[in-house]
C-alpha cells in the first residue's frame, strides 16, 4: 500500500538553544495495523539551511531532530515525504511506493530561551521539547 502519515505542523524554537528533538513528530496511522508490513523512510527538504547548525531530520521512528543556529534568526519552509521499503523484488530494485509532501515551517526565534513547542498528534496536548543533553 501507499505509505501514509501525518505530522505535527509550525516548529518554534530559539537560536542558540542547542540540539532540539520533537518525538512523534510524524505519524503513522497505519503502524498500529497486522495487515501492514512497511518499512517507512522519511525524507526532508528545507529552505534557509543557515538557520540550522546541524540541519532537520526525521528518523524511522517520526522523531523530528535538528540544532539551530546561534546567530541567525528566521523562518525555515520544510517538507516532508515518506517511502515504503518494506517490499524488496528478488535480484532487482525495490518497487518503491511515496507518500505526498507535507510542508510546515521552523521558526529560529532570536533569543536565548532554551525550549520549543511542539504537538503530540497521538494525545492532541501541546508539550515542551528539551533540547537534548
Amino acid at each position: 500500500i501507499t505509505p501514509r502519515f501525518s505530522c505535527s505542523r509550525n516548529v518554534n524554537c530559539f537560536q542558540g538553544s542547542g540540539p532540539q528533538t520533537c518525538e512523534r513528530f510524524c505519524i503513522n496511522p497505519d503502524e498500529e495495523s497486522e495487515d501492514v508490513d512497511q518499512a517507512l523512510c522519511y525524507h526532508m527538504q528545507t529552505q534557509s539551511d543557515e538557520l540550522f547548525a546541524c540541519i532537520p531530520t526525521v528518523d524511522s521512528n517520526g522523531t523530528l531532530s535538528f540544532t539551530p543556529s546561534n546567530t541567525r534568526s528566521g523562518i525555515a519552509n520544510c517538507a516532508i515525504m515518506v517511502t515504503d521499503h518494506a517490499a524488496v523484488v528478488p535480484g532487482g530494485n525495490p518497487p518503491f511506493k511515496s507518500s505526498s509532501w507535507i510542508g510546515f515551517t521552523i521558526t529560529v526565534q532570536a533569543n536565548t530561551s532554551s525550549r520549543m513547542k511542539c504537538r503530540d498528534w497521538k494525545t492532541f496536548q501541546s508539550k515542551v521539547c528539551a533540547p537534548v543533553g
